[in-house]
């Protein structure tokens, strides 16, 4: 899912939102919570889990791994970016998309989830525009990865979650 749009309009509330608001939830949030009970529920009837999310931002054409351990906050032109890691996308030859040394993150339920976005939003590049004083200027792509095995059918799933909040438009 992507949202995209001119700066101000509304993507990244629509995105975010107040996560600790119940009515003002984002999608990712709301998608999130959903996934989770959705976990809970399907245990009852033999399901198991592994979850996994990752977030990056690609800003002037860089990609930032916002989970990174080494990352601190915000864009800062005075630093090497990464540490001076590069990201490259890569395809497999099942024709899935990943980004090369990206953190992925084991997760086992919301608030964990809900820990890690906070920490990822609060690495994000900012700066000012005309169109609003705190403007995210990169894209910021948030995966969950999600595999399943029915313990009783010995069926497997897989899926990936792939929701991403698009800098202005203009």
């Amino acid at each position: 899912i992507f949202a995209y749009g001119q700066t101000g309009s509304g993507k990244t509330h629509t995105m975010v939102g107040k996560p600790d608001s119940d009515n003002q939830k984002g999608l990712i949030p709301r998608s999130l919570e959903q996934v989770f009970e959705t976990k809970q529920f399907l245990q009852n009837q033999g399901w198991s889990y592994k979850m996994q999310v990752s977030m990056l931002e690609i800003y002037n054409e860089t990609i930032r791994d916002l989970l990174s351990p080494s990352n601190s906050s915000g864009f800062d032109a005075s630093r090497p970016e990464n540490g001076g890691k590069q990201y490259a996308i890569k395809h497999d030859a099942n024709g899935n998309t990943h980004v090369s040394d990206l953190t992925i993150v084991d997760v086992h339920c919301y608030s964990q989830v809900s820990k890690l976005f906070g920490l990822a939003a609060e690495s994000r590049s900012v700066g000012k525009t005309h169109m609003n004083q705190q403007s995210s200027r990169s894209h910021f792509v948030f995966t969950l990865r999600i595999s399943g095995v029915n313990e009783n059918t010995e069926q497997q799933v897989q899926g990936v979650l792939n929701l991403i909040d698009l800098a202005g438009s203009e």
